[in-house]
């Protein structure tokens, strides 16, 4: 299992986890993340543009396009454009109209990826990572929350209950603190491993 963090534009963040969103999308002109990286059962935390990251989903199912064409992308919006953008109901359904409306960038994009939304978890505390890249999306090597003493990020396991439902909460705290804790054989080597 992998986990990423998506940097989403305001208001998509709530719609993903009020379960109305159920496909997140992401187009490109070259291959980048998630694009090859993502993949069914991975984690992906939810940060708005400037803002704290607020939940997570875990991931249904991935599918990925590669050298779109605007017939290809026409194809892509006209059957899943209720799941990414929400009840956007179109008065005309013909590829030409559906051209007209795609996102700009679809029409440049030459790779796709789909990402299917199982399980979305708000948080509570919703807690910032720090991020000064342009990227709007992260390949993380760890999962991620907060220190509640602190307030830095420390490593923290995402695992699912016998319902299959995400569960994301610990009262450790991160590496600084930690020595003050006792913590697991599995924590330490998390921590362990941060450093390498």
């Amino acid at each position: 299992m992998n986990y990423h963090l998506a940097i989403l534009a305001q208001g998509w963040t709530e719609l993903i986890l009020e379960g109305k969103k159920t496909i997140e999308s992401l187009f490109s002109k070259v291959r980048c993340a998630p694009f090859g990286k993502i993949h069914a059962g991975d984690v992906v935390y939810l940060k708005e543009r400037a803002g704290w990251v607020k939940g997570m989903f875990r991931v249904a199912k991935v599918e990925t396009f590669e050298n779109l064409t605007r017939s290809t992308a026409c194809d892509i919006f006209n059957q899943y454009c209720n799941e990414i953008f929400v009840d956007f109901h179109l008065s005309s359904r013909s590829a030409y109209s559906l051209e007209y409306r795609l996102p700009k960038k679809w029409l440049e994009a030459k790779h796709a990826t789909l990402i299917h939304i199982r399980n979305p978890v708000t948080f509570e505390t919703p807690f910032p990572v720090p991020k000064r890249d342009a990227r709007a999306w992260v390949v993380l090597k760890h999962p991620l929350h907060k220190c509640e003493m602190c307030k830095e990020r420390y490593l923290l396991e995402v695992y699912e209950d016998p319902d299959s439902k995400l569960i994301h909460g610990s009262e450790d705290y991160c590496r600084s603190c930690y020595a003050r804790e006792c913590v697991s054989p599995d924590e330490e080597l998390a921590l362990a491993m941060a450093d390498s």
